[in-house]
C-alpha cells in the first residue's frame, strides 16, 4: 500500500477523533447550562432527565452535522467547537472569597 493511503487513514481517524470529542464537549456544555438555567424549577430527578435529554439531543443533532460535512470542513468545525466550548466552560466566581484578595476585585 503506499504511504498517501496511511496517511488519509490517519487523517480520517484524527478527524474523527476531533470531532466525537467536540460532539461529546459541546453536548455535554449546552446540557449543563440547560439545567442550570431551568434547574431551580426542576425536581430531584428531573435534573437528571433534563441532562440526558438535552445532551443526547445535541449528541445526534451534531453527530449527524457532522456526518453531512466533507472530511477537512469536519475536521475545522470539531477545532472550533472544541475551543469554543472550552472559552465557555463556567468560570469560579469570587462570591465565595473576602474581597481583599488580589484576584476578586
Amino acid at each position: 500500500m503506499p504511504a498517501s493511503h496511511y496517511l488519509s487513514s490517519i487523517g480520517k481517524a484524527a478527524t474523527v477523533t476531533i470531532a466525537g470529542a467536540a460532539a461529546v464537549v459541546v453536548s455535554l456544555l449546552a446540557a449543563l447550562y440547560a439545567v442550570m438555567l431551568c434547574g431551580s424549577a426542576l425536581g430531584g430527578t428531573a435534573i437528571g432527565v433534563v441532562f440526558g435529554l438535552v445532551a443526547l439531543a445535541m449528541l445526534v443533532a451534531l453527530g449527524y452535522g457532522f456526518w453531512r460535512l466533507s472530511w477537512p470542513l469536519r475536521a475545522l468545525v470539531g477545532i472550533a467547537l472544541l475551543a469554543g466550548s472550552f472559552l465557555l466552560l463556567p468560570r469560579p466566581t469570587c462570591a465565595a472569597k473576602p474581597q481583599a484578595t488580589i484576584d476578586c476585585q
